[in-house]
């Protein structure tokens, strides 16, 4: 417990800058910190397009930290948090040092979600998360919530366990079904093409054949004795199949997973 208490304190002093470490220990729990704990510490990237310096909103550090400390008291471990989210990559430094703030209370009873925010908001105050605002949260719990384009909900986001497995249910369903149309499309296309080369290569001497015989009977005084070999040469052109100059069907997608998923 000291050993955690010192990670958690340690996390909050360092600049929004620093690099941030996977760490797991002897026991299997698995900590994330700005410096690494071990020779097999894993740095792990931060989401580089936001910042965590200059002014912050802490109203999303509180609904944030209110969101955080309801799964961590769900059960949820930091790792599988962290995981939830889109990974560590997902969040910015500060977002992180937040996160890591609130997980030092896990195992500390009677302090209830809202107390854990409070506190979370003191320290956010203290410039402790550097410039978080809605944009340093990560993308899953923003979206969520409607977005950062002022219209952002806390109480619409996502944050029960199970809306979680739904979502990412419903995610893993629709790339799916996407993979696997583009990859009828392509088989299909790659088919289409190949019969219609065939045909081409088929139809071409027999063609010029049938051009050179009509010739012929044009320039014959008994352009009868000519009608049965164009027949056969006509009935060998059927048997080419058909060939066009235009682009193959598109494939449309059946209902499968992700319709299935809908509705639920």
């Amino acid at each position: 417990m000291k050993q955690t208490l010192f990670l958690a304190v340690l996390v909050l002093v360092v600049p929004a800058h620093a690099d941030v470490y996977k760490c797991v220990g002897d026991d299997g729990a698995t900590t994330f910190s700005q410096t690494p704990c071990s020779a097999s510490a894993e740095k792990v990237a931060v989401a580089s397009k936001r910042s965590s310096t200059g002014s912050a909103d802490c109203s999303f550090a509180e609904n944030f930290a209110r969101t955080t400390s309801r799964l961590m008291r769900q059960g949820v471990d930091k790792d599988r948090f962290f995981e939830q989210y889109g990974g560590p990559e997902a969040f910015d430094n500060g977002t992180t040092r937040m996160v890591n703030y609130v997980y030092q209370y896990r195992d500390t009873q009677g302090l209830s979600q809202d107390r854990i925010a409070e506190l979370a908001v003191a320290q956010c105050n203290s410039g402790a998360f550097g410039g978080l605002t809605c944009e340093s949260l990560p993308k899953a719990y923003t979206d969520s919530g409607g977005g950062c384009g002022g219209s952002f909900s806390a109480e619409t986001a996502y944050y029960d366990v199970d809306t979680f497995a739904i979502h990412r249910e419903k995610a893993e369903a629709r790339r799916r079904e996407q993979a696997e149309l583009n990859k009828k499309q392509a088989d299909e296309r790659k088919k289409y093409y190949a019969q219609q080369k065939r045909a081409a290569e088929c139809r071409k001497p027999i063609e010029q054949e049938i051009a050179e015989i009509e010739v012929l009977m044009s320039m014959s005084s008994d352009p009868r004795k000519y009608r049965s070999k164009l027949k056969r040469l006509r009935a060998q052109l059927e048997k080419c199949g058909p060939y066009t100059t235009t682009s193959p069907p598109e494939v449309q997608p059946q209902p499968g997973g992700y319709h299935r998923l809908r509705r639920r």
